[in-house]
């Protein structure tokens, strides 16, 4: 769509659509620089906002957190995924960072009003709080019926993954060893097998469990859940090779393949920590 005559233009689009369209309509502001500078900003109000939410009063003057919660167990709120202030993992924030950059280029560009082109209707309904609103192409509310189903869709998919994994798990032998120190991990993305150096490579403690090794007096291991498919461009990778480094290693027990029927089969006790 042409943009109107001597208007400046704020693209959200992606790199390769951004420079088709600059191409056919000249220069445009660049929403991925222009956020550069309220990023910040865009977080403290993130984290505001969801400290707000677990505090917010509800009936009988309870919290959230503590209407939430059940008799002798903590507050389901600490469960959700908001609770846990991931600001880059929830598109939230990129909604938040959206709106801010909008409302900061406006007032620099002295803008009134505003025509939205293929905006998301919570966005454009925001930003009608303090601008004149024009829509074109607007992305619709999700009907109630659409959020539930994909919500439906997402925990059976859930649930397929999570079949897939105990099938693949429940014949693996589970190492029968004392550890004098146990790392905390997610095999494989930070911790997994390092075909070059021919060992086990942890992103976060780097080399720590090799200095503590060194010394001969330190046996390490690690408590790893199964989580192969966090980073981009891992999803479709074949199990044999996710699990395959670790068939004859006693240093690696992964979580989901432990079954204590009784407390005779405790794992990693002793000096464990």
């Amino acid at each position: 769509m042409a943009a109107p005559a001597g208007a400046p233009v704020l693209s959200f689009l992606s790199p390769a659509r951004e420079e088709e369209f600059e191409r056919e309509h000249g220069d445009v502001i660049r929403a991925r620089e222009a956020s550069l500078e309220i990023r910040a900003r865009a977080r403290d109000l993130y984290l505001s906002l969801v400290a707000r939410i677990g505090a917010f009063r509800w009936e009988g003057g309870l919290t959230l957190r503590q209407a939430m919660q059940r008799p002798g167990e903590a507050s389901q709120w600490w469960y959700h995924p908001v609770a846990s202030k991931d600001c880059e993992s929830d598109p939230t924030f990129n909604s938040i960072i959206a709106v801010l950059t909008v409302c900061a280029v406006a007032r620099q560009q002295g803008a009134r009003k505003l025509m939205l082109v293929g905006a998301t209707w919570e966005m454009a309904a925001v930003l009608k709080s303090a601008f004149q609103v024009e829509e074109k192409h607007s992305r619709p509310r999700r009907r109630a019926w659409r959020v539930w189903l994909r919500g439906l869709g997402s925990r059976i998919r859930l649930a397929a993954i999570l079949l897939r994994q105990w099938t693949l798990l429940r014949g693996r032998p589970v190492p029968r060893r004392c550890f004098d120190v146990v790392i905390s991990g997610f095999w494989d993305w930070s911790v997994s097998w390092n075909p070059q150096t021919q060992s086990l490579a942890d992103r976060y403690f780097g080399r720590l469990p090799e200095e503590l090794r060194g010394n001969g007096r330190h046996a390490v291991g690690w408590f790893a859940w199964l989580d192969p498919h966090s980073r981009p461009g891992q999803e479709h990778r074949k199990w044999k090779s996710i699990l395959g480094p670790l068939d004859g290693r006693e240093d690696v027990v992964l979580l989901q393949s432990i079954r204590i029927p009784g407390p005779a089969r405790n794992i990693g006790s002793g000096r464990a920590s």
